[in-house]
């Protein structure tokens, strides 16, 4: 990988797809944070991050395709 670290191991959280698009699996499409009062993205990160650090899976593109099976950026637009 370009990136220099190991995919099992990587998340990539960015508004714009093409970001990440060599790494499809690795990455999660958020909104644009525009720091609005009802900006609420981080909240919903901030539970799928936590649940990941504190589970600690060896490979975490499993755990990130179930993730984007629930979330929808265009939520918080």
């Amino acid at each position: 990988t370009r990136l220099g670290r190991p995919l099992e191991r990587t998340l990539i959280i960015d508004n714009l797809k093409e970001n990440f698009a060599w790494q499809k699996e690795n990455g999660i499409e958020c909104g644009t944070w525009k720091g609005r009062v009802q900006d609420r993205q981080l909240n919903t990160f901030s539970v799928f991050l936590t649940k990941l650090a504190t589970e600690a899976p060896q490979d975490i593109r499993p755990h990130i395709a179930e993730f984007k099976k629930r979330f929808n950026p265009l939520n918080f637009e």
